[in-house]
């Protein structure tokens, strides 16, 4: 899907990051989340240098949001 947008774009639109859920709990990057971000850059269909995570936790009526930038370079 990136690779037909950033076509359909000519390279203006690709993927910047990703988002989800940590119902109940902090909106820190779990190992899972630093494993998916390194399968990212280790992947050859993503090219950027740095991408983009927000984490929604905390609960309905108390939400806590972080955003992570991973750079390829660290």
């Amino acid at each position: 899907m990136n690779d037909e947008l950033a076509t359909r774009s000519r390279g203006s639109v690709s993927f910047v990051g990703m988002w989800h859920t940590h119902p109940g709990g902090a909106p820190d990057p779990s190992p899972t989340d630093q494993d998916a971000m390194a399968r990212l850059f280790a992947g050859a269909e993503f090219q950027g240098h740095s991408f983009l995570m927000l984490i929604v936790g905390g609960s309905s009526k108390s939400p806590l949001t972080a955003v992570h930038v991973f750079d390829r370079n660290e």
